[in-house]
């Protein structure tokens, strides 16, 4: 695409709307996306009497700008567009190449619905896991969240690819250059986090919960050891009890909860059943979806299963501690995440349009 900029009309709106005022935009610059890839390109602030008027400060107002033109599948899209409005390009040159990326994808509705629903609603909002990460703020699950990210940017980066073959070769080239490229020589930079990362966490058997592989230390290792040899008791107890109250283990649910640990669960209807037994049982509660209890076995394994998880779970936080530090000084990590957030950034907002 083509466009154009009369030098005495853009100075007399600039001159009418104060819009070069450089301070900083309060909240809204807080909620926005770093543009990485348009790193010393000049743009224009608005001033906060235009994001007043247009109703894009807080973009919560019904009939707003950026209400109107937000379309984007994902948290870092959103904010990349609100930055977009708020702080418009002055450069035309930098203007035709943002439209060219437009255009691409407006005209490849495949590909943007491929990479927006296959590959991008898959991806974490990367953005505020970048700055954990820099704060060393940053825990287990965000550490294996960039893991995977990392793994499925290949082939992101194929979908993209494959759909240049009759593209203009200016286009073609600038896709590289804003997205590829550098891309590339960032992900080659997370090499060793992604191995470190491999060999050293683990997700559990609770979905989005993730730990530190206890092979790898002594006394995680020896505490895993007990936990797995209770949670065997604890099956064995299970299976006696629903035999003993005439119920099968689709009836009697033996049942984790993370602050609770383990108890039995079964529906209020069938809850009439346990009042013929002769083992003796202590309620947790009754919700409406069922009736929740121990027996005296399971409660007194259970004690000793809360006690082994607390010891894993101290011993555990040391090792987050230095697993965070070492990915942290891991040469470039940090500063490669960024263009990898502005990538995903990007290309979620080229891809919004469905």
């Amino acid at each position: 695409m083509d466009s154009s900029m009369n030098g005495t009309a853009e100075a007399s709106i600039v001159e009418a709307s104060g819009l070069m005022n450089e301070t900083e935009m309060g909240d809204a610059a807080a909620e926005m996306e770093v543009d990485e890839t348009a790193d010393a390109v000049p743009f224009f602030v608005l001033s906060e009497d235009v994001l007043q008027a247009l109703d894009i400060k807080t973009a919560t107002g019904k009939g707003s700008l950026y209400q109107l033109l937000n379309q984007c599948c994902t948290p870092q899209g959103s904010r990349l567009l609100l930055q977009w409005i708020a702080r418009p390009l002055l450069d035309v040159a930098e203007i035709d190449k943002r439209l060219d990326l437009v255009e691409f994808f407006v005209k490849k509705p495949s590909v943007r619905r491929t990479v927006a629903d296959s590959h991008l609603k898959k991806f974490p909002d990367f953005g505020p896991i970048v700055r954990k990460l820099e704060k060393r703020r940053i825990g287990l699950q965000d550490l294996y969240r960039i893991y995977q990210a990392i793994q499925k940017i290949p082939t992101l980066v194929k979908a993209i690819l494959a759909e240049t073959e009759d593209v203009a070769p200016r286009v073609v080239q600038l896709i590289n250059e804003r997205f590829i490229t550098p891309l590339d020589r960032s992900c080659g930079d997370f090499t060793d986090y992604q191995l470190l990362i491999k060999e050293t966490v683990e997700p559990t058997n609770r979905p989005g919960e993730f730990r530190i592989n206890p092979a790898l230390v002594p006394i995680l290792q020896e505490t895993d050891g007990q936990i797995t040899e209770l949670e065997a008791q604890m099956k064995e107890d299970w299976e006696k009890t629903y035999t003993e109250v005439n119920m099968t283990d689709k009836t009697l649910k033996l049942e984790s909860d993370s602050r609770l640990g383990y108890l039995y669960r079964v529906t209020r209807k069938d809850e009439k059943l346990l009042r013929k037994t002769t083992l003796k049982l202590i309620t947790v509660d009754t919700k409406t979806s069922g009736y929740r209890f121990r027996t005296e076995e399971l409660d007194s394994l259970n004690e000793d299963y809360l006690r082994l998880t607390a010891k894993y779970t101290a011993a555990q936080e040391k090792v987050i501690v230095q697993l965070v530090e070492t990915a942290c000084m891991l040469p470039l990590l940090p500063r490669s995440a960024r263009p990898v957030s502005a990538f995903l950034v990007n290309i979620t907002l080229f891809c919004s349009s469905q």
